[in-house]
């Protein structure tokens, strides 16, 4: 992860940590909501605003077809 170039969409290692149990991986803090409440606290989106969200969602599933991250869309 390390060597992923950044991308705006994809949460940022800032460190990792190794014990006799376990790796720990510090990263970013995402706050928000989930995708789903946000859609429904809305009610609609207009045809401009949904198409943005789907560009967002595409380039981050992109990113997984790639091999290059794991999704969790929320």
């Amino acid at each position: 992860m390390r060597h992923m170039p950044e991308h705006p969409n994809v949460v940022t290692l800032k460190e990792t940590y190794e014990d006799e149990h376990a790796v720990h991986l510090v990263m970013e803090l995402c706050g928000g909501d989930e995708l789903f409440d946000r859609i429904v606290a809305r009610g609609h989106y207009t045809e401009r605003a949904a198409a943005v969200v789907t560009k967002t969602i595409m380039a981050v599933v992109q990113l997984e077809v790639k091999k290059e991250v794991v999704v969790d869309v929320k």
